[in-house]
């Protein structure tokens, strides 16, 4: 295996690592915001801004009650991930509140925001979600990456394109978030 692939898959280890150990600290669910950066490197010019924009919609949305337990921000060889850990909120709502951001924010299809509860991440499929979209068409992402059906130079501009969109969407981004939270625990 090259250099590459493994400073992703170790990335990817220290991010459930990471986890982990939140969970062993009392999270009850671990919000990660991370970017679908296609290729390598897993930066890219405007990468952190994104991620810290994401974070303040996702946090506005939140309910009064839900527990804040940490915030890390991880940078490895599989890019960056800002786990946040909480206790007393709906892991459900907050899937919910994940897949709008990632459907709804002008750069959401570079967005990952995964749910992860101590069995596992929830996966869209559960909640009746369709597969995410490629970043350039609209079939499942997954099976054009099979396919390799677009060129790497090709993923890559979008990506540089949707990361732009974040300095250019100001007001429209917090538009978006407006209207929709997740509930806390105790209304379940």
């Amino acid at each position: 295996m090259n250099v590459i692939v493994h400073a992703v898959l170790d990335g990817r280890d220290e991010r459930k690592f990471l986890q982990e150990s939140l969970f062993e600290r009392g999270a009850s669910v671990i919000v990660q915001l991370a970017l679908n950066i296609p290729g390598y490197p897993k930066r890219m010019e405007g990468d952190l801004p994104c991620l810290l924009r994401t974070y303040t919609l996702f946090r506005r949305a939140l309910p009064d009650g839900a527990g804040f337990l940490a915030r890390c921000l991880l940078e490895n060889g599989a890019g960056l991930a800002l786990c946040t850990a909480l206790f007393d909120v709906d892991e459900n709502a907050l899937k919910r509140l994940c897949v709008f951001l990632e459907e709804g924010l002008p750069w959401g299809r570079i967005l990952d925001a995964d749910v992860v509860v101590p069995q596992g991440p929830l996966s869209r499929r559960e909640f009746g979600f369709p597969p995410r979209c490629c970043l350039l068409c609209e079939d499942d992402a997954k099976s054009c990456a099979r396919r390799s059906a677009h060129s790497m130079h090709a993923l890559r501009e979008t990506a540089r394109v949707l990361l732009a969109q974040v300095h250019d969407s100001g007001e429209m981004a917090q538009r978006s978030s407006v209207g929709f939270s997740a509930a806390p625990a105790s209304t379940r």
